[in-house]
């Protein structure tokens, strides 16, 4: 009896980073994010995520200025290695802050294009970034899905259509992230391709 043939099809890419300036600005940025947190606290909700309406947007904060400019560049770069023919522009940024204890369920960014996850305060051993392997078969492998452990000034890329999520915080120390989510520039694309 033959075997069967098994191809792989659509795989999905992550990519990442790390930030040659991070010790610059680790502790002002974070530091930053915790002071703000603090004002806003009442509006927090669980897993330590502002509701995205009520979100502290980084993007108009100028002491995130010199962070987002090498985001937006990774992103650039992330884009041109994949060959996409859209042009991207980031529609938003936010912080979360993660206490002991704090998760974030799966979830995923639609409709956005890319998004990615900065990690500016935490522990190596800390709460991992779980990425959901969504595809049916796969979920009853070995493969079901895949983890980044947290490195502080590692920036991470990837669709926004993947499911992911936030392992249980077990840290005393707060765990910093940014957040940022890219979409279809309109005026590039109209430019480029006259629709």
């Amino acid at each position: 009896m033959s075997k069967v043939e098994i191809e792989s099809f659509f795989p999905e890419y992550v990519g990442y980073i790390f930030n040659p300036f991070h010790k610059e600005i680790e502790d002002s940025l974070s530091q930053h994010c915790l002071k703000l947190y603090n004002k806003k606290k009442q509006n927090w909700i669980s897993g330590g995520s502002f509701k995205l309406k009520e979100t502290y947007n980084i993007l108009k904060d100028s002491k995130f200025d010199k962070l987002n400019n090498w985001i937006d560049e990774s992103v650039k770069d992330f884009s041109s290695q994949l060959s996409f023919f859209i042009p991207l522009k980031c529609m938003e940024g936010w912080f979360n802050i993660y206490n002991k204890n704090d998760f974030q369920m799966y979830h995923d960014h639609r409709p956005m294009i890319v998004s990615c996850v900065y990690f500016l305060q935490c522990k190596k051993e800390g709460a991992p970034l779980f990425f959901m392997n969504d595809r049916e078969l796969q979920l009853y492998t070995p493969q079901g899905g895949i983890q980044h452990s947290p490195v502080p000034g590692k920036l991470v890329i990837f669709s926004s259509y993947i499911g992911h999520g936030v392992g249980k915080h077990e840290d005393d120390s707060p765990r910093v992230t940014l957040a940022h989510n890219y979409g279809r520039h309109e005026v590039q694309f109209q430019a480029k391709f006259g629709v």
